[in-house]
């Protein structure tokens, strides 16, 4: 997969621009302190992306010539600058996670339009994609907020990446960033 000049790649099997960046900077956490040059410039390359194309009201668009703010969008995004420690500031990770948040449905599943696309020009909605990455995004930023690194025994991917969560919900996202989280206890 080829970075293009602007940070940017190729989306094939999804819409959302910033959806392989998310990976990539997935990717890029890895190396942790130890990056070699090149993986330091297309982090720093994808974070660039990201911060030019965010939109005033904190989210991101499905694309950059899209005029309006989508959910899934802002989660990949917000979920990889708070994973690898982009400092944002608090109250620019509070307004994206409220974007985020205001998606979530009465049952704690989140909704966004559809951005997958199958093997053929046709899109394909997986409603479960949004829930599982808006968590992934809110757990990353509560972590974020609260300066507590996460741990799992597991891969740092979206589908396992988070330890038990409760029903997200605004109040309970502005409780945890001026609370520290408890200490969860490795299983026996």
């Amino acid at each position: 997969m080829n970075q293009a000049e602007d940070g940017s790649f190729h989306t094939e099997w999804n819409l959302c621009s910033p959806f392989p960046i998310m990976h990539v900077l997935q990717a890029t956490a890895t190396c942790g302190h130890f990056c070699p040059a090149d993986v330091i410039s297309v982090r720093r390359r994808c974070v660039d992306y990201l911060l030019r194309h965010r939109r005033p009201d904190g989210g991101w668009a499905i694309h950059p010539d899209d005029h309006s703010t989508h959910s899934l969008s802002t989660a990949y995004a917000i979920g990889a600058l708070a994973m690898i420690g982009y400092p944002l500031a608090a109250h620019e990770l509070h307004r994206s996670a409220e974007l985020v948040l205001a998606s979530q449905r009465d049952d704690g599943t989140f909704e966004a339009p559809a951005d997958s696309i199958g093997p053929r020009p046709f899109i394909v909605d997986v409603p479960a994609l949004a829930t599982v990455y808006s968590l992934w995004a809110l757990s990353r930023v509560r972590d974020a907020l609260t300066a507590t690194p996460h741990r799992s025994d597991r891969s740092e991917s979206p589908a396992n990446a988070f330890g038990p969560l409760d029903r997200v919900d605004g109040r309970r996202l502005a409780q945890r960033s001026s609370a520290r989280p408890p200490q969860r206890g490795r299983p026996e």
